[in-house]
């Protein structure tokens, strides 16, 4: 009788044990991304596996933010910043947690509920016409990263003037990045519609799309 209950014992301390494991490692998983921290994008697929806090800021000429992991104070390091020719419904824009997938023609925001697209290539829009997809076409999407310094979004600085040197980019080119040196010690990437051009600037840590004039090949 005790040979057979050592029979039965082995195998659920096996079973124990790898559950113990798989709770653990899920566990782990769910941790949150420090967010002073650049976020970089799963090599595989571009996704966030970890959802992050989302928070969209209308700022002038209908050009808007979406700030990553905003702290109480309403500091940040991880944002997109997007450009648009018309205005969108920030109806359709709710803050909250967002898995975020990052390619180089859209930037989308997901959870259980909604998926919200940015797009500066209109041949994506078949892929998203499921009725829970909120679809935006857009000229320009830039993913920055801020460096030693957070930007407080009660700032002034997305709302001035805007004067930038391409030091990389320039008329006709579709994307750019580029890498600032100190102080900042931050970088940006952007891509673009077709009719603009892509312009970065590594003084400024801006990276932003221009539309082509008449005449400029």
């Amino acid at each position: 009788m005790l040979g057979i209950l050592n029979k039965f014992r082995k195998p659920s301390l096996l079973l124990l044990i790898c559950l113990v494991l798989f709770l653990s490692c899920d566990e782990e998983r769910s941790q949150p991304v420090d967010s002073t921290e650049q976020i970089d994008l799963m090599e595989s697929d571009n996704v966030f596996y970890d959802s992050h806090n989302v928070n969209f800021h209308s700022l002038k000429n209908n050009e808007f933010i979406a700030t990553v992991d905003l702290d109480v104070d309403g500091n940040f390091k991880n944002y997109y910043f997007i450009q648009s020719k018309e205005n969108v419904d920030f109806n359709f824009l709710k803050n909250g947690s967002y898995q975020i997938e990052y390619t180089n023609s859209y930037v989308s925001f997901k959870n259980k509920s909604v998926n919200i697209i940015f797009s500066i290539d209109d041949g994506n829009m078949e892929q998203f016409k499921n009725k829970e997809n909120n679809y935006f076409s857009v000229f320009g999407i830039s993913k920055r990263y801020t460096g030693d310094t957070s930007l407080n979004i009660k700032e002034p600085i997305f709302t001035q003037s805007r004067v930038i040197d391409c030091h990389s980019g320039g008329v006709g080119a579709s994307s750019c990045s580029t890498e600032s040196g100190s102080p900042i010690s931050g970088n940006c990437s952007v891509s673009c519609r077709s009719r603009y051009y892509a312009c970065c600037d590594d003084t400024r840590n801006e990276c932003i799309c221009i539309p082509i004039e008449k005449g400029q090949n």
